[in-house]
């Protein structure tokens, strides 16, 4: 029986000999050979991978399939981070890119990010065409057969990557000696932020969990308080200015300030727009999705900038990122990009800035959130899931047919439906219930001015999800 191949809002993921299998790779591979071959006259394709198992067997397999349809290939020399795969694409003027990662996922999930010309995730309309045409092949029809070595070149695309990462965060920026630990978790941005910091600032550099793992030590590799314990201490421990982490495949952020203090993911986008504003003197509005916090709203509209709600999945906010009046964009599970670079997250850049912040006020982090607060008022979040099963989606497709008007003791004064079902309580209260798209979960968020509204929030929608409050 052939699996269907379904691309979520980052790309297509599965479990590792089960679904995603050298078989199913292969047949999206050919359908993506044809598709450049007929739109492009000289297509090119960049191929990278991460650290899990077989990664680099996949990324091989897929530039077979390629190079026996006569497209020229750029392979990876070794694991890469994901905007680094991306600059490559748009550096070296490829039709497509395609990157072999799991990333934040558990160890045993792979998976393929498929990166359009300009260094962005592609759409839902175009995969949604590879979905049907994929299914043409069945899992015998596409073998890897031998094929001429011209067609396929190896690169490396670190250096090409921190040239970009100098242009966007230049050393001079960074000339405070400070004291930092950088935190890849097992992953592929090894050798990346070290290199670029001890190479060209006086920042002392302290690596840890720098070499390859696939087990990504035992957890997912996902830069999250519950998984950055480790860095935690030994930031606290050993007097560190700052914690820098980055996803498997580097594209999200973690920070931790000084004293060991984790920085919340909504606090850091807030922290790195306020600063470019201020700091920086930069302009332009911000593009976040509708789970992303509206503190960021607050700035933006203080400064005269517009924000743009998406729905999840950066490839929804890419398109804004060309126009002259955004300068961000961001989504609240640890994303940032930065106006001109490419339109997908980079958590190696998001890090980068955040140690500008430090490096040019001097203060931690938590101390320029405090002025934040100060200055634009609190707004706190929460979160939540629990498991989509029968039950619980029959729960959230009936609030998608007819939203409720009271959640509890919570009236609900207007609802959107651009992603999954948001429900506005108050201009500044609101909850999120929506499908994830690349897990078998229903997501749950919540934001209020008051930090236990949120939390019962996110609590009672979760109860009604389980058939608990209905």
């Amino acid at each position: 029986m052939e699996m269907a191949i379904r691309f979520g809002t980052a790309g297509w993921r599965g479990v590792i000999g089960e679904d995603f299998t050298f078989a199913n790779v292969r047949r999206l591979s050919v359908v993506l050979a044809h598709w450049l071959q007929a739109r492009y006259e000289s297509p090119r394709v960049v191929i990278g991978y991460d650290t899990r198992f077989l990664s680099e067997r996949f990324a091989e397999q897929s530039a077979r399939v390629f190079a026996r349809n006569r497209i020229p290939v750029w392979l990876c020399q070794r694991d890469a981070p994901h905007p680094a795969i991306s600059w490559a694409v748009v550096r070296r003027g490829a039709s497509l890119g395609l990157n072999f990662t799991g990333s934040h996922n558990l160890p045993q999930y792979s998976g393929i990010k498929v990166i359009d010309e300009r260094g962005g995730l592609m759409g839902d309309e175009v995969t949604h065409q590879w979905e049907a045409d994929v299914e043409a092949y069945s899992n015998h029809s596409v073998i890897a057969l031998t094929y001429d070595e011209q067609w396929v070149t190896p690169i490396d695309p670190r250096p090409d990557y921190l040239e970009q990462l100098a242009r966007m965060v230049p050393p001079e920026r960074l000339q405070r000696r400070l004291r930092v630990v950088v935190d890849p978790l097992y992953g592929s941005t090894r050798e990346y932020l070290e290199s670029y910091l001890t190479e060209q600032t006086p920042i002392e550099v302290e690596p840890l969990h720098s070499f390859k793992d696939p087990y990504f030590g035992g957890y997912g590799p996902e830069a999250t308080r519950e998984n950055l314990q480790e860095l935690i201490r030994f930031v606290r421990d050993g007097s560190f200015d700052l914690g820098l982490a980055m996803d498997g495949d580097g594209d999200r952020f973690g920070i931790v300030d000084r004293d060991g203090v984790y920085v919340q993911p909504e606090q850091v986008l807030c922290i790195l727009y306020d600063y470019l504003l201020e700091g920086r003197g930069e302009r332009g509005g911000v593009v976040r999705n509708i789970a992303t916090t509206h503190l960021l709203d607050r700035i933006a509209q203080a400064h005269g900038q517009p924000v743009i709600q998406t729905p999840i999945g950066y490839k929804n906010a890419a398109p804004y990122l060309w126009r002259d009046d955004i300068l961000v964009a961001v989504e609240e599970s640890a994303g940032f990009t930065l106006r001109p670079h490419i339109p997908d997250k980079d958590g190696m850049l998001a890090c980068l800035v955040a140690t500008e912040v430090v490096a040019q006020t001097g203060e931690p982090l938590m101390a320029y959130w405090q002025k934040i607060v100060q200055k634009y008022g609190p707004l706190y979040q929460a979160k939540g899931q629990c498991a989509c099963d029968e039950s619980s989606f029959r729960q959230y497709q009936q609030w998608l047919r007819s939203p409720p008007t009271a959640l509890g003791p919570y009236s609900i004064h207007r609802v959107e439906t651009l992603d999954g079902i948001k429900l506005y309580i108050d201009d500044e209260t609101w909850l999120l219930v929506r499908m994830a798209g690349t897990e078998p979960l229903i997501r749950v968020y919540a934001e209020s001015p008051h930090r236990d509204t949120a939390r019962r929030l996110v609590q009672t929608a979760i109860r009604f999800m389980q058939g608990e409050g209905r």
